[in-house]
């Protein structure tokens, strides 16, 4: 995936990617003026990750989360249906990881919140490249497992009309003041 991202940045664009946990990333300390969370949180150690995002943004830095939700149509219920019954692994969303990521990292700055809706019509190749962009899809079922789960997709899209890809993204950011303190552990 990072040579992919290496391969579509575009000229003038300042971004390094790195290979690391964001619990412990190794990065410069205070050199960066954002620190983003995609859809991860369900995925890392929020304390950790939130202590380490404090450490690595700037004074002024700013700290965002995406999060996202499938929307409640047969479509998309079905598509989560299927994606927990290929993957059982798949972890759900901790209760207030978001919260406490943002907490540590954005030092008891005030959280913003907005909602945006992606809703896109899929067709069978892109109904299928998506599949395989999901981490606990494509890079974690393998081959085999991604085609036998693309083609139970398509079988559902054609039961439900059509594939149309909805959901709900839900930015969470923080800007930090200079000279703030983070909160400290009870």
């Amino acid at each position: 995936m990072l040579e992919l991202l290496r391969a579509r940045l575009g000229p003038g664009l300042a971004v390094e990617p790195v290979h690391a946990a964001a619990e412990a990333t190794g990065l410069e300390s205070g050199a960066f003026d954002l620190v983003l969370f995609a859809d991860a949180a369900q995925w890392v150690d929020p304390e950790r990750a939130g202590s380490e995002a404090a450490r690595l943004l700037a004074p002024a830095g700013a700290v965002a989360i995406v999060e996202t939700a499938f929307a409640a149509t047969p479509f998309m219920r079905g598509l989560a249906e299927l994606l927990a019954r290929a993957n059982p692994k798949a972890r759900s969303r901790p209760p207030g990881a978001a919260r406490q990521i943002l907490t540590l990292a954005g030092a008891g700055a005030a959280v913003e919140e907005e909602r945006f809706l992606q809703d896109a019509e899929l067709d069978a190749e892109a109904l299928a490249a998506l599949l395989a962009s999901l981490s606990y899809a494509g890079a974690a079922l393998g081959p085999a497992g991604l085609a036998a789960l693309a083609g139970e997709a398509r079988a559902l899209a054609a039961r439900c009309g059509g594939a149309r890809f909805t959901r709900l993204l839900t930015l969470r950011h923080a800007r930090r003041r200079p000279g703030a303190r983070r909160p400290r552990r009870a």
